[in-house]
């Protein structure tokens, strides 16, 4: 959602957007604190650590289904708390099979 307003903004890549032009951030960064606030509403949400068994595990999620480091970082703690379900657009995350998205 917040990405998707920086998009609408900017006519971006809104990471691109940021990186390159980081005073367009301050300009957008109530719709990113829009987007926290909406997530620590939810009930019962569960903000979690990164271990270095976390990150240990991401290589294998690397190298098995060539995910990008951060999302094999998602992949390994979400399977650490046995979490298979995944709200994502992005179809890296359909080469791993016991994630549904």
């Amino acid at each position: 959602m917040t990405v998707k307003k920086i998009e609408e903004k900017f006519k971006e890549n809104s990471l691109r957007e940021i990186k390159e032009n980081r005073e367009n951030y301050w300009g957008v960064s109530h719709y990113i604190e829009e987007g926290i606030n909406i997530i620590l509403g939810i009930e019962e949400v569960k903000i979690i650590s990164v271990e270095s068994h976390h990150i240990e595990e991401a290589f294998y999620y690397m190298k098995n289904y060539y995910l990008l480091p951060r999302d094999a970082l998602h992949v390994a703690i979400m399977l650490s708390i046995e979490c298979k379900n995944i709200a994502s657009a992005d179809s890296d995350f359909d080469r791993v099979p016991s994630i549904v998205k």
